[in-house]
């Protein structure tokens, strides 16, 4: 079995709130012996330009990327959550219009392209026959 777990972060967050650290505990409950894992922090938007890969190449080329990929993944998680009329901010603020929502993402389209963090972290287990 190999699993892959991420988090977006503008910061190192608490590690309670890391599946990463808590995935070894998970997997051994689960009767899986871990083979291998290995986190990483993988930059985003302007990040990009300033911070190397694990093997010291440039990431520069990804910003766009990277840029694109949240920005799409976010607009459609917000488009079905105003639709389904569940979309709240942090302190439970709902956003019940398309104006609304088009606001956030504006300010989502910022914050990401400033930059940040995501918490990749790469597993391999098994479970013994």
């Amino acid at each position: 079995m190999r699993t892959h777990s991420s988090q977006i972060t503008d910061r190192k967050p608490s590690r309670k709130y890391r599946l990463s650290y808590h995935l070894s505990r998970i997997l051994r409950e689960a009767s899986f012996v871990v083979l291998s894992s290995q986190r990483a922090y993988a930059p985003f938007g302007n990040y990009c330009d300033s911070y190397k890969g694990k093997n010291g190449t440039s990431l520069s080329e990804y910003k766009a990327f990277t840029i694109s990929n949240y920005v799409q993944a976010l607009n459609n998680i917000t488009r079905a959550a105003t639709a389904g009329g569940v979309l709240q901010l942090a302190d439970g603020t709902r956003i019940e219009s398309e104006e609304g929502r088009l606001a956030l993402m504006e300010a989502v389209t910022r914050s990401v392209t400033e930059g940040g963090f995501m918490t990749v972290s790469d597993w391999v287990a098994m479970r013994p026959l």
